[in-house]
């Protein structure tokens, strides 16, 4: 039997639930999709990014039991933590493989149970594993997976999970589920949102207009979304409650049953007719599929849209409450501070029609920053270079990615940039290479590069200040303590030799952003510009460079946060502090920076060309 056949037919959900009973798929209509996805070979990965209380974790356990009994191969279940999992286990696991309706024992008898590895059934083993436990998510195959309560995973530890399957790459699959998290801290929303996922979305179709859309909570002004009295008080509200449709269609809570029932899900790329027919493809291919935005306006559990209502009103007053509510009811990531900036304002600020790879007329030397990640053995060098002027103007030369060190020495040997003036070409006079997650590592290899400083954030002494009198300094010197005897450090110390870079991340940090915002203008000497192709393609593939330097944030406890990837934005950060120490912590900025002017060439006469006389001297005396 297919898997949208099986779970309907065999599985019962448990009393602990709130509905008890036979799997019901018109209960919780979007779980159709999900059972289609499975049963489809070309799928591998399906995540849920749902609302609490959405049947995600009912559906991934039923999903897992049907691999388990029909398959007989492998099959392993995870939460975050122990404690999770050994209650998925016990209060949903075992008590559904205990009461599947499949006419014969599934579920081996306690002696023969062994429930520290995981749950023994008649046709396998359904092992344990949790996040917390590197041990655990390690050392065994499974054909397929769950994976519970994932955005509070790390990406990585979802990542080696996935890795049991690897030796089925044509029949492994494995559902990731879970409500997605604060920003830039959700794993479930790096798998979710990557360039490699097809997303697809639940759409319903307005009973009165038949336009067919997706559910949102909206605002309290024009637009889609729910709606209430709230002049009135809570009471009142809730009971005006009423949902308005994209062409202003007041949808009640009676026509709710009948059009979530008939909602479709539709990929990224394709749309729906009045008809319901489908039309288009997607965009992405089927490799990983993202069933997602299913959020509590979907359920049928609750009674209505005034439920929704009483429950943000009683939400609203409290931090905490508000982020439960934007989390678990309305499965969206928690922002706990919107953007200053979005991505595509950035062109309009920062961009100036000059090719990548040139340096400007008005630049002076070149600084390189490096953020460094790892994949497996190698470390991976996310780099910029910048162009600096006087009164620290300055301009994106180049950026890319070296995927290991020996490319990253290859890729320092060719940073040589001609210059737009057509005099000396110009190379990098600092190289600021982050060392705080690979201190031994980028030490060592910093030590190979000419002109090359680790840079790395202060550990051992931050209540330091940056200061040198009355001046607020970009960076301080310090010292590499990694295998120094302390003597030595001293001694270094007291003769002002230093050998590591200490960035002031709230003056580095404040410097981006007030370019990015528009605070430092393009009429100010200190402006920093972009060459317009950044933004209007995607000079190195994959990676949003206007979305990087967007994803950095002051949090209300004053500290400095990522909402996604910003590798390029610290980087930025990094030949910041480079120029700055390149210019005396910036004390030189307005000196007169001289540049070897371009030699002219000589002209040379031209002699008209006339008659000539058999020996080829000028017919004309005059010429001669």
């Amino acid at each position: 039997m297919l898997c949208a056949e099986w779970v309907p037919a065999h599985v019962v959900i448990p009393d602990v639930c709130e509905t008890p009973g036979p799997f019901d798929a018109a209960m919780f209509p979007h779980v159709r999709g999900v059972l289609e996805a499975v049963d489809d070979p070309m799928v591998r990965v399906i995540v849920l990014r749902w609302a609490t209380r959405s049947a995600k974790t009912l559906t991934a356990v039923a999903c897992l039991l049907y691999w388990a009994v029909t398959t007989g191969r492998p099959c392993a279940v995870a939460s975050a933590d122990e404690a999770s999992v050994d209650d998925l286990v016990q209060n949903l696991v075992i008590p559904m493989a205990h009461r599947l309706r499949a006419g014969q024992p599934i579920l081996l008898p306690p002696h023969r149970q062994n429930l520290k590895l995981g749950v023994r059934l008649e046709t396998g083993l359904i092992r344990k594993a949790y996040a917390g436990s590197r041990a655990s998510l390690a050392g065994y195959p499974a054909c397929y997976g769950v994976v519970n309560e994932a955005g509070l995973w790390s990406p990585n530890a979802i990542r080696r999970f996935l890795q049991r399957g690897r030796l089925f790459p044509y029949d492994s699959k494995y559902i990731l589920e879970g409500k997605p998290e604060a920003v830039g801290d959700c794993a479930i929303s790096s798998f979710a949102d990557s360039a490699a996922a097809q997303r697809r979305y639940f759409f319903v179709r307005c009973p009165h207009c038949g336009k067919y859309q997706r559910l949102v909570w909206g605002d309290r002004g024009k637009g889609p979304g729910v709606k209430w009295d709230d002049k009135a008080g809570a009471t009142e509200a809730v009971a005006t409650a009423y949902y308005r449709c994209q062409s202003g269609c007041k949808i009640t809570d009676a026509d709710r049953p009948g059009m979530i029932r008939a909602g479709k899900w539709i990929a990224e790329g394709q749309r729906l007719a009045k008809t319901g027919r489908v039309l288009g493809r997607p965009k992405i291919g089927p490799d990983i599929v993202v069933f997602d935005g299913i959020s509590s306006l979907y359920s049928l559990v609750i009674p209505g849209w005034g439920a929704l209502v009483a429950e943000f009103l009683a939400a609203k007053a409290n931090a905490d409450s508000l982020r439960e509510f934007v989390t678990g009811t309305l499965a969206e990531p928690w922002d706990p501070a919107p953007r200053s900036v979005e991505p595509h304002e950035l062109a309009e600020r920062l961009a100036v029609d000059e090719p990548l790879g040139v340096c400007p007329e008005w630049s002076r030397f070149l600084t390189v920053g490096a953020d460094v990640g790892r994949i497996g053995e190698e470390l991976i060098f996310y780099w910029v270079v910048i162009a600096w002027g006087q009164y620290a103007r300055s301009q994106l030369v180049d950026y890319g990615i070296a995927w290991s060190k020996d490319e990253m020495r290859r890729t320092c040997a060719r940073w040589e940039y001609p210059h737009a003036d057509g005099g000396p070409a110009l190379r990098p006079v600092r190289i600021g290479i982050d060392s705080g997650a690979f201190t031994e590592a980028v030490y060592s290899f910093c030590r190979e590069l000419p002109n090359c400083w680790p840079v790395k954030g202060s550990s051992t002494d931050p209540s330091r200040p940056f200061f040198a009198g009355n001046f607020i300094e970009m960076y301080r010197p310090a010292m590499q303590r990694v295998g120094v005897p302390p003597k030595l450090v001293a001694a270094r110390i007291k003769i002002g030799q230093y050998d590591l870079i200490e960035p002031n991340t709230t003056r580095t940090q404040q410097w981006i952003e007030d370019r990015i915002t528009g605070l430092v203008k393009r009429t100010d000497r200190d402006w920093f510009s972009v060459p317009a192709e950044v933004f209007h393609g995607q000079p190195v593939t994959g990676i949003d460079f206007a979305q990087q330097l967007c994803n950095d944030y002051l949090d209300e406890n004053g500290h400095w946060r990522k909402r996604g990837d910003n590798e390029f934005r610290d980087a930025l950060r990094y030949a910041v502090v480079m120029a700055w120490h390149y210019k005396n912590n910036g004390r030189d900025w307005n000196r007169e920076m001289s540049r070897k002017p371009v030699p002219r060439r000589r002209r040379q006469r031209v002699v008209p060309r006339t008659l000539t006389t058999p020996d080829g001297r000028p017919f004309l005396a005059t010429d001669r």
